[in-house]
């Protein structure tokens, strides 16, 4: 199936988007595998797709808000479990301080950490395995957990939505013609700036910030054809 096909069925199947939605955004809250998959990305494009097809906003929120409920308390679960052994798993095996500094940020602001820690990607895919792995209270986290994933999920398709609508108000009919390149240059800057943040330069091994970039890479490109297929 051509990739302008699986979005035109993607946005034809709201269950379609939204298991998919839910699946790429649980996979970026898991720990080892979560620095690998830019979820906050493609929740924006959905959200910026999403000014002109309203209906798909209620399946990306759902989709994307319970994969990062799903995902927070599955890592939860697994850094309860294997508790002092939380520490041989990667990225905490390759970087030691790590996980001394997010338990250090889990002791001063508690359940406030699971909230901030969803907005930033270093910690998004560890503090609630740090938080299991210390036995932080369940329903303390359960609270950070609900309050969280949904907020994270609105914020996201939010400032996507706002980008769609903005831009479609300042083009215009011209949009239709100016829209793909707009597209590509505002993804592609976006990915330049992943590309140089010294956190990621500093939080992960190379060979895991160079596949990381290729998967960036590889979904900035699909997206601008996909823009480029639809505007056609």
């Amino acid at each position: 199936m051509e990739l302008g096909s699986l979005v035109k069925v993607l946005s034809d199947s709201p269950l379609w988007l939204a298991g998919g939605l839910f699946l790429i955004v649980m996979l970026e809250s898991l720990l080892v595998v979560g620095y690998l998959v830019p979820a906050a990305s493609l929740v924006f494009l959905v959200g910026a797709l999403a000014a002109s097809d309203p209906v798909l906003l209620l399946p990306a929120f759902a989709g994307a808000a319970g994969g990062a409920l799903v995902g927070g308390a599955a890592n939860y679960e697994l850094g309860f479990r294997l508790r002092h052994r939380t520490d041989r798993l990667w990225p905490f095996s390759h970087h030691p301080g790590l996980l001394e500094r997010n338990q250090a940020f889990l002791a001063r602001h508690g359940a406030v950490s699971l909230i901030v820690s969803r907005f930033a990607k270093p910690t998004r895919s560890t503090l609630p395995a740090v938080a299991g792995m210390l036995d932080m209270d369940r329903r303390l986290f359960l609270f950070g957990n609900l309050l969280s994933a949904p907020l994270w999920a609105a914020v996201w398709l939010g400032l996507g939505l706002g980008a769609g609508t903005s831009v479609a108000v300042v083009l215009g009919e011209a949009g239709r013609v100016a829209l793909p390149f707009l597209t590509a240059a505002v993804l592609l800057a976006g990915f330049g700036w992943l590309w140089g943040r010294r956190r990621l330069r500093r939080g992960l091994p190379s060979g895991a910030r160079h596949w990381r970039m290729v998967v960036i890479l590889l979904v900035t490109l699909a997206m601008v054809v996909s823009v480029l297929e639809v505007m056609a």
